[in-house]
């Protein structure tokens, strides 16, 4: 068989249209492989925002629950404070214009004496001020006792009712009530002078209180409700 000059032509266009066919079938399966990070890349991020979300809703729940626990912790301390009982109103008022307190009551706990140089129980509170200053009433009541003590100087005892008693140490001889006299609250029942056992201490108020005859720490009797 014989082949015509314008058969060359037409192999020539069919290799053209083979090879540009092979071209883009290469071209496909290239864009394929290189599409399939990108998908792996938001399959990843879908699968890691998952467990934020579980996360974020515990968070929410531990803090309700945290909440709830601290209600109801306060509702029983309320509860206690209320079972607190006492005779007291704490409207009381302080002995001393000058609330600066060198000692503490020390309970059954022993504290050091500058004076006495040992170690022993502080049964009152002082209040510590210049010689001469005012010493007040805590509230009305009746003086049960005036007398002069070897270890805290001049005292006055006074009876402010339902039990609490109050007792005044280191005063001037000088400036106090009578035994019997009714005083009332913010009365000024002596000055500020010496006492013996605590003179290394500076001028100052001892300050005691007894409830039904036993010592107990003169603030927290003052503010019992």
């Amino acid at each position: 068989m014989k082949i015509k000059a314008g058969s060359k032509a037409t192999y020539a266009v069919l290799t053209c249209c083979l090879i540009a066919a092979s071209v883009g079938a290469w071209g496909a399966v290239g864009g394929t492989r290189n599409a399939e990070p990108q998908d792996r890349e938001t399959k990843e991020q879908s699968v890691f925002n998952i467990p934020s979300e579980i996360e974020a809703d515990v968070v929410v729940t531990d803090v309700a629950d945290e909440r709830e626990t601290e209600a109801e912790t306060t509702e029983e301390t309320t509860v206690i404070d209320e079972a607190d009982n006492t005779p007291f109103t704490g409207n009381f008022a302080m002995p001393m214009a000058s609330l600066y307190i060198t000692k503490d009551y020390s309970g059954t706990a022993m504290v050091y004496s500058n004076t006495m140089n040992d170690w022993r129980i502080h049964g009152g509170i002082d209040f510590a001020d210049s010689r001469g200053q005012s010493v007040m009433a805590i509230q009305s009541g009746v003086v049960t006792d005036v007398a002069y003590d070897a270890m805290w100087g001049t005292t006055v005892t006074v009876d402010h009712g339902k039990g609490l008693v109050a007792r005044y140490c280191g005063l001037n001889k000088d400036n106090v009530p009578e035994i019997g006299c009714h005083v009332e609250k913010y009365a000024v029942i002596g000055t500020l002078d010496e006492i013996p056992i605590e003179s290394k201490d500076g001028p100052h108020l001892h300050f005691e209180i007894t409830v039904d005859g036993k010592t107990v720490d003169p603030l927290k009797a003052m503010n019992k409700k």
